[in-house]
């Protein structure tokens, strides 16, 4: 798809959306800043998609970063939820 769009993280140091930790003060706002430029990007949806195709069922050490405003253990949760509605269905 030709788009004249750019992707909100592309003037963005990519080691904002790779925190060390999810569970300290600074990694946890980290990914809150990270989340902001997502939350503004055209390509937010199409990037968590691209994300949990990779990764929904990657072991964990496999899965990292913010994608499509998402932390890994959101991602998760996103692809059990979907992988449960469908296995019901």
């Amino acid at each position: 798809m030709i788009t004249n769009q750019r992707k909100a993280c592309a003037d963005e140091d990519p080691e904002l959306f790779y925190p060390v930790s999810y569970s300290t003060p600074v990694g946890k706002a980290q990914a809150e800043n990270a989340k902001e430029v997502c939350s503004r990007c055209p390509f937010r949806d199409a990037c968590r998609e691209q994300a949990l195709a990779l990764e929904g069922n990657a072991e964990a050490e496999r899965r990292y970063g913010i994608w499509g405003a998402t932390t890994p253990a959101e991602r998760r949760a996103i692809y059990d939820t979907r992988r449960k509605t469908a296995l019901a269905a």
